[in-house]
């Protein structure tokens, strides 16, 4: 036996290497090369640090209310990129914080690599094709832009499962078994909860890919069978998970201070140009929203001409041999899926729009970018017509959908979907698909040009590696991306040292900073001390809260107050930053000490800051949901603050007066031209404080309208003495009671149970659904459930 062991032994190893290292081998090799480039690199001011912080934050099982960010927020919002989060926590815990980010990204940008070598297996059967499309995924633009450019870490989690769910689909199509039909519904789960947008907006390349791979009769109703199957499990992996935040949203700011018909316009594909517009060269001198690189759609010449040049193959070979072959039906589809995803990329405007567009702006291009720009306009519509599908009336059809394609905004039909209709970015469209469609592209174009005919018997390997290595040089200027863009040397060590400064700095609030620079957002988790806006996601914020911070900058006095009443002890600058106006800079320098300063950074603290909590007696009664922070800051200066409540009582103490119509507020006589009492600030050491609870120890001879610095949402309950209290939101956003008298004053922050229960249900889906897959195909489950799980 042992000699049989012995001889088998090499025989079953290189089995395994074929079946297991080698389909990973290339994604694993282009993964180490940008990630020499790449992993020590220093930080940038993008969004690798941002997201870090998030998932550092992140953690609604321990408590919904995270206080770090935005006056505090519920964490429900954030469940929309849970799995990025959880794939992380492990990464940064072991590694650090910049380290293990780029780890975790390097991680998933291999295991996307691993899909679309997967996906070209299994749709084509061709090996080429799958190693030479793994390779161009990984070093495609749109991974580089995503990894390395601006760093967003939850796009790219979510490209890592974009190939893998069209994977599964072509397994479900094979054989609809429950087995297939749960590994469907867990990937596509993973990318719903890696970054919802991404997956939304993926949707639509995965219905066309369904289209294509659309069974015969036979086999139609056992794939619509597994569909359904996948669909019935997806819920309550994905979608009862996600059902927190459909309440959070109505309560959160979103777009609605921001110019989001404005971003739209500018994050969308301005033309179709873009597809060889090589790192902007051939709109360079058009107006600034015509920056192509920024969006990535770069499919390039190299690509593109492998393509094409496969297609003339193999419809030469077709015609001449009367059989086509079986990689020119997958090479079609995938030019459908480029076309598909530039038309709803295009955003608002149509693709004719778009087109107009561009010639009106065009007087300051190169002079080769027209002609091109009617090359490819022709190209797309040709591509179009070629790749319809033959039926009756086929020339109707094709007419039909050349007018579609080109007059009618597709993204507007997006928008209809869940989860849609707030997608400021319609370039989020190609980050899910067109990547994914350049790489496949790729792969096929090139396993088909690359394949022996006629006889002719392939002599090497070098055919491959040669367009593989002209692909790399075509993609260069946005590989480059991974050995640039780093900050100025210095930068982030003295950003260490100004946090460690904050972190010994006295409790007196949180802090409000001005960068336009991302890494800022781990001052809460550096120092202790929470940050009161952000550049990155501050639409997550609540929306009253955002109304007060947008009413800060209109005066010297209204910053003062604005930040007082939001519990801000400091603010930080970020000297160098250039999206920070050095006449910003030098008014808050007018208004607040110096506390820290190196030559990157200063801190400056603000001595009136009413952080944790104060104490007020006169008031001015507001309706609910009135938004008038400006004039609560105007009265602020009188010490008069604003309450929202239902009902009005003139007889109540401390009534000044009331809001009269939409921005007006009528003062009572004995108010007018005079001020009330002076708030008394509650000291921090009267104040206990978690993530989700706040506790005030008043004097028995205190009364008033005891006003906190967090943020209100409806989800607070308060107590005094354990006896149930009213909650009002004050100042337009702020946490508040009314007390009669001293006590013990306590707030805590109450989810409803059904978040946690649908944490727990998804959890507990996710547990059973990945068991199911790992246990009953093994050959310890019984046989019988084994049967039933991969029985078509």
């Amino acid at each position: 036996m042992l000699s049989a062991i012995l001889w088998d032994s090499p025989f079953i190893l290189n089995d395994i290497m074929k079946k297991f290292f080698k389909p990973l081998l290339p994604s694993l090799i282009a993964t180490a090369v940008i990630g020499v480039l790449w992993l020590f690199k220093g930080p940038s001011d993008q969004e690798l640090l941002a997201n870090a912080a998030k998932a550092v934050d992140f953690h609604p099982w321990s408590g919904w209310w995270s206080p770090s960010f935005l006056g505090g927020a519920s964490q429900a919002p954030g469940l929309t990129t849970l799995l990025t989060y959880l794939f992380m926590k492990p990464f940064l815990a072991l590694f650090g914080t910049i380290l293990g980010a780029k780890l975790a990204v390097l991680t998933a940008v291999f295991l996307g690599g691993v899909g679309v070598s997967a996906l070209l297996r299994e749709w084509t059967g061709s090996e080429s094709a799958a190693w030479m499309g793994a390779v161009a995924y990984v070093l495609g633009p749109q991974m580089a832009q995503r990894v390395a450019g601006n760093e967003h870490l939850p796009v790219v989690f979510s490209m890592v499962f974009a190939p893998w769910i069209l994977w599964g689909i072509q397994r479900l199509k094979a054989s609809s078994s429950w087995r297939n039909s749960t590994l469907l519904a867990v990937l596509g789960a993973g990318m719903a909860l890696a970054f919802t947008k991404l997956a939304v907006v993926f949707a639509p390349l995965v219905l066309l890919f369904l289209l294509v791979v659309w069974p015969d009769a036979n086999g139609r109703g056992a794939f619509l069978k597994g569909l359904g199957r996948a669909f019935l499990i997806f819920l309550p992996l994905a979608v009862v998970v996600l059902l927190p935040t459909l309440r959070e949203m109505q309560w959160l700011a979103l777009f609605q201070f921001d110019p989001f018909a404005a971003w739209q316009q500018n994050f969308s594909l301005k033309s179709v140009l873009s597809w060889l517009d090589r790192s902007n060269l051939l709109q360079q001198g058009m107006p600034v929203g015509f920056v192509a690189d920024q969006g990535g759609f770069y499919v390039g010449v190299v690509t593109l001409v492998v393509g094409l040049l496969a297609w003339r193959k193999a419809v030469a070979q077709e015609r001449s041999e009367g059989v086509a072959d079986p990689l020119l039906l997958p090479l079609k589809a995938v030019f459908g899926m480029l076309l598909l995803v530039s038309w709803l990329s295009e955003g608002p405007r149509s693709i004719a729009q778009g087109m107009l567009e561009f010639l009106k702006n065009a007087s300051g291009a190169p002079d080769l970018s027209i002609p091109l720009f009617w090359i490819m306009s022709v190209v797309q519509c040709m591509i179009l017509w070629k790749i319809w599908p033959d039926h009756p009336r086929r020339n109707a059809a094709r007419v039909a959908a050349l007018l579609v394609y080109l007059v009618v905004p597709g993204f507007r039909l997006l928008e209809l979907l869940p989860f849609a209709h707030d997608i400021r970015a319609p370039w989020s469209v190609w980050q899910a698909g067109g990547s994914l469609a350049v790489a496949l592209l790729f792969g096929i174009g090139a396993a088909l040009l690359c394949a022996p005919r006629d006889g002719v018997v392939k002599a090497s390997g070098i055919l491959p590696l040669a367009l593989v290595l002209l692909l790399a040089i075509d993609f260069a200027p946005y590989l480059a991306r991974y050995v640039s863009g780093d900050l100025p040397p210095g930068t982030y060590p003295s950003f260490e040292q100004t946090c460690t400064a904050l972190k010994q700095a006295p409790d007196t609030g949180g802090v409000y900073p001005l960068s336009g620079r991302y890494f800022y957002l781990q001052i809460p988790s550096l120092t202790g001390k929470p940050i009161e806006q952000e550049a990155f996601n501050s639409y997550f914020g609540l929306s009253w809260r955002r109304a007060l911070q947008n009413s800060t900058m209109a005066s010297a006095d209204s910053i003062r107050g604005a930040l007082s009443l939001m519990g801000c002890g400091y603010v930080f600058l970020d000297k160098q930053d250039p999206n920070t106006p050095k006449e910003l800079q030098q008014g808050m320098r007018s208004l607040f000490p110096v506390v820290s300063e190196n030559p990157y950074f200063v801190i400056l603290a603000n001595p009136d800051s009413l952080y944790p909590g104060f104490l007020a007696r006169d008031f001015v009664a507001l309706p609910p949901r009135s938004q008038m922070a400006q004039a609560g800051l105007q009265l602020l200066q009188n010490n008069l603050v604003t309450v929202e409540m239902n009902g009005i009582d003139p007889t109540a103490p401390g009534f000044a007066g009331m809001a009269k119509g939409t921005n007006q507020i009528e003062l009572q006589a004995s108010y007018r031209g005079k001020s009330g009492q002076p708030f008394g600030k509650i000291p921090p050491e009267a104040v206990s404080r978690g993530e989700g609870n706040l506790s005030f120890r008043l004097p028995q001879e205190a009364s008033g309208w005891l006003i906190t610095t967090t943020s209100f949402h409806p989800d607070w309950v308060a107590t005094l003495d354990g006896k149930p209290m009213e909650i009002h939101k004050a100042e337009s956003a702020l946490l508040s009671v009314y007390v009669p008298r001293g006590g013990e004053v306590t707030f805590r922050f109450v989810a409803p149970l059904w978040y946690s229960l649908c944490l727990v249900l998804g959890g507990l889906a996710w547990v059973i659904g990945l068991g199911a897959l790992v246990w009953l195909g093994s050959p310890s489950s019984p046989q019988s459930l084994r049967r039933q799980w991969l029985a078509a």
